[in-house]
């Protein structure tokens, strides 16, 4: 018979082998069951709180423990300041030290939060269109073109979010839209009536009155607020029998007003008049005058001509009755278009002077026109605004 001998381990060894490993594996079930359970003592601030094992340098910022605030974001120009906490973020800092956002805190940590840097604005350059300017000669009221011009051309550098320019060059020098004021009629001994700033209740209903007792013609260019306020008071205008024109919703377009209002208050006004009286004006006469490329295009694509004057009284400034009529007979001459207005505020004196100043220029042989009907009469040159 054969005896082998067999190694088998001591019994106290394998038991102590079987407790090691329950031991670690109760000691892993621990940690994963209680470490995210788990809070440490950290100090923010001078201020002592309790965050979980594993916290890191990013949770006091989103949690609001420090007090710093993120930085500004600054113009590139003169670094004022274009949007509170649009810089950088507030930063970590443990023994004066920057915390990565994704460092690690341990328990006791005393940490501290500073302010975040301010940010100057990224910045862009573009090609920008410089605007045509306008040159008008003459004096009369209407406006014969000599050259369309041309829009200049800038590169500009400036801030993405100020949009502070801080360099520009000219690619391009604009060339000027050149205007010739013209007086029309041909030489013919016309005059036309024109008012503006209307209609106006309790004024224009008097003008009316006025011209078709002494059955003369008149223009009235009217405000689109006006219109909207008092469609009537606009219907009856043409219903008498006279014309009607657009100048603008508001009388607040300048020289260097954008497009977009531009077109808006022309042919909104348009669309009012057309609306309240069945007539879409054909006439703009520009609020104070103001003329650039701008206002000269969007007219132009509103379908409407440009017309100014060649006599102002100044009635506006209420001079009296007796200077605003002596100022227009004075002043009249063949093909004149009287500028007067039936809105914008008190006209008393405009409507006192009215019928002295129909009477003066019949007596002086001049008949009263529209605006179309002296235009289809053709047109002559004007002497040079201060010209002799």
């Amino acid at each position: 018979m054969t005896y082998y001998d067999v190694e088998r381990p001591a019994p106290h060894r394998m038991d102590a082998v079987i407790a090691a490993s329950l031991a670690l594996a109760s000691l892993a079930v621990m940690v994963v069951t209680y470490v995210p359970f788990m809070r440490i003592p950290v100090s923010v601030d001078g201020r002592w709180t309790v965050m979980r094992a594993g916290a890191t340098a990013a949770e006091v910022l989103s949690g609001d423990l420090g007090s710093a605030e993120p930085g500004d974001l600054l113009a590139v120009d003169d670094r004022s300041v274009v949007r509170a906490g649009g810089g950088e973020p507030p930063a970590v800092l443990r023994l004066g030290s920057m915390l990565a956002t994704d460092a690690q805190l341990y328990a006791g940590d005393r940490v501290t939060t500073r302010r975040g840097y301010d940010r100057i604005e990224d910045v862009e350059s573009t090609v920008v269109a410089i605007p045509i300017p306008v040159e008008v000669e003459g004096s009369g009221p209407l406006l014969k073109m000599l050259a369309p011009g041309a829009a200049g051309a800038r590169q500009v550098t400036r801030g993405v979010v100020s949009g502070h320019e801080t360099s520009g060059t000219v690619l391009r020098e604009p060339a000027p839209m050149r205007y010739l004021r013209v007086l029309p009629g041909g030489g013919a001994r016309i005059v036309a009536l024109t008012f503006d700033d209307g209609p106006w209740p309790g004024q224009t209903e008097k003008i009316i009155s006025i011209l078709d007792r002494e059955k003369v013609p008149g223009t009235f260019f009217m405000l689109g607020t006006n219109v909207r306020k008092h469609p009537k008071l606009a219907r009856r205008v043409v219903a008498h029998g006279h014309a009607v024109g657009n100048h603008s919703f508001s009388h607040k377009i300048k020289k260097d007003s954008p497009a977009s209002m531009v077109r808006r208050e022309l042919r909104g006004t348009n669309s009012l008049i057309r609306q309240a009286t069945g007539i879409t004006p054909k006439w703009y006469r520009p609020a104070g005058g103001a003329l650039s490329g701008v206002i000269v295009a969007e007219a132009r694509r509103a379908d409407l001509r440009l017309v100014m004057w060649s006599v102002d009284p100044w009635d506006w400034d209420e001079p009296g009755a007796g200077n605003i009529a002596r100022r227009v007979v004075a002043a009249t001459k063949p093909g004149a278009v009287i500028l007067l207005h039936d809105g914008g505020g008190d006209r008393g004196q405009t409507i006192k002077a009215l019928p002295w100043i129909i009477h003066e220029l019949k007596r002086k042989g001049y008949t009263f026109v529209t605006l179309d009907q002296m235009a289809a009469l053709g047109t002559r040159p004007s002497p040079k605004i201060g010209g002799k």
